[in-house]
């Protein structure tokens, strides 16, 4: 496992941070790893954490569900 690997979790996994979760992996070394879940909304704009990606990233799509 490497920087720009996926990790997709398994279906038996419980931990709430990790269930159902897609992971891209940013730095794996001796220190430990550092990932982005893909597939969870955050309040933190991803470039406060890696401002260097903002000139690939696109602001959010929200969507607003109304009921009848």
């Amino acid at each position: 496992m490497g920087p720009g690997s996926l990790l997709v979790s398994g279906t038996h996994l419980t931990e709430p941070v990790f269930r159902r979760s897609v992971i891209y992996v940013i730095e794996n070394n001796d220190g430990g790893t550092l990932g982005m879940v893909l597939n969870r909304p955050s309040e933190t704009p991803l470039v406060d954490g890696l401002p260097e990606w903002s000139a690939v990233c696109s602001p959010p799509k929200c969507s607003t569900w109304a009921a009848r």
